[in-house]
């Protein structure tokens, strides 16, 4: 095993697409299953939360940082193609996948054009966008459990749902993801890919450090939460460094100085205006993690 696999004190913004949070107690990297077990077995003996993070995206560290063992899958991103099966681990990001996918005409994933983090996380949560999500494309996944056990899990066990899975409410870590995709037109596949991109380009995603959406939509309103964060006149609002996007009320962005504290104040700020001047009550998208 790698004698500087596991490693003390390690910055975590540099790993996030907000680029905040403090450090981590324990982290490491691993580039193969057997690393993964290692880090995860490292953890259970020291009687550690193990905290698993991808491509950073969809997540708010804590200024104060991180106790516990952060797993980071930046260094597993190795894939394989059968057909149109592309077998990926979860470390490769969304955009690479994108690309191996259109490299062999495959469709299926132009929903994701843009959208930012890896394939773990979007696996994970079942990212969605633009009427398609993961969950219509993952066919199985392979996963090691705390003990460092790995099995493969198909789709009735992940058992998804808008912006969910079963492995949110397990502590599994996902090494790597079967996709499902189908042969298609290279020249199309391409055409809805950048219809996509350019659309969240133009809403101001890539301008500033941000996380992505903060909020989850509820379809039972009919109306998006971006929409009624922007009704309640909180485009633009400040807090610190942190500010409501004044293309996208459901990004929330880093002026290039902020704090996660400043960040967290924004959100509480939010969800208290829009419950008293809208009467609805915003479900958080964002993984949150070190606050109390």
């Amino acid at each position: 095993m790698r004698r500087d696999l596991i490693q003390k004190n390690i910055d975590l913004k540099q790993f996030t697409t907000f680029k905040i949070g403090g450090k981590a107690e324990y982290y490491s990297a691993p580039k193969d299953i057997e690393e993964v077990k290692y880090s995860l077995n490292f953890a259970k003996d020291k009687g550690l939360e193990v905290i698993i993070i991808g491509g950073g995206s969809n997540l708010l560290i804590s200024d104060d940082g991180v106790e516990g063992a952060v797993i980071h899958t930046a260094a597993l991103n190795k894939s394989k193609i059968d057909g149109a099966i592309l077998t990926v681990e979860s470390g490769l990001t969304v955009k690479s996948l994108n690309d191996l996918a259109l490299s062999r005409s495959l469709s299926g994933l132009e929903f994701s054009g843009g959208l930012p983090g890896s394939i773990g996380g979007a696996c994970y949560m079942n990212a969605r966008s633009y009427n398609g999500e993961f969950a219509d494309v993952v066919k199985e996944a392979t996963v090691v459990d705390e003990f460092g056990t790995a099995s493969v899990v198909d789709k009735t066990f992940l058992n998804y749902s808008y912006k969910y899975s079963a492995l949110m409410d397990l502590n599994y870590f996902i090494y790597d993801v079967k996709l499902e995709l189908k042969k298609g037109d290279p020249s199309v596949i391409k055409e809805i890919y950048l219809k996509n991109f350019n659309d969240r380009k133009s809403k101001g995603q890539f301008d500033y450090p941000s996380a992505g959406c903060v909020f989850k939509n509820n379809y039972q309103i009919g109306v998006s939460s971006g929409k009624i964060i922007e009704e309640a006149g909180l485009k633009g609002r400040v807090v610190g460094g942190a500010k409501v996007s004044e293309k996208h009320a459901n990004f929330l962005i880093n002026n290039g100085d902020a704090k996660a504290a400043d960040v967290m104040k924004l959100i509480k700020f939010i969800e208290d205006e829009v419950l008293e001047k809208k009467g609805v009550k915003l479900e958080r998208e964002l993984r949150i993690i070190g606050f109390e």
